[in-house]
């Protein structure tokens, strides 16, 4: 009995071993578009804070965060 559980398990394993291997192949365009989003999204982000930083005081922004959280 325990040798007919070892071979069916072995065959499990080495069908979902191809399995995965076919599938290692495939290309993800949904990945690779979240990626350049992402990149996308951080050049934003950097630009906005360079914009925010040179245009105003740190004081200014720090009075502004401050404005925005009142409790």
């Amino acid at each position: 009995m325990f040798r007919t559980i070892r071979t069916s398990a072995a065959k499990f394993f080495k069908k979902s071993n191809d399995i995965l291997e076919s599938l290692s192949g495939i290309e993800d365009p949904q990945y690779d578009y979240l990626m350049k989003l992402d990149a996308r999204i951080r050049q934003i982000e950097a630009q906005y804070r360079g914009t925010v930083t040179s245009g105003v005081g740190q004081s200014e922004i720090a009075h502004e965060n401050n404005d925005n959280f009142k409790i």
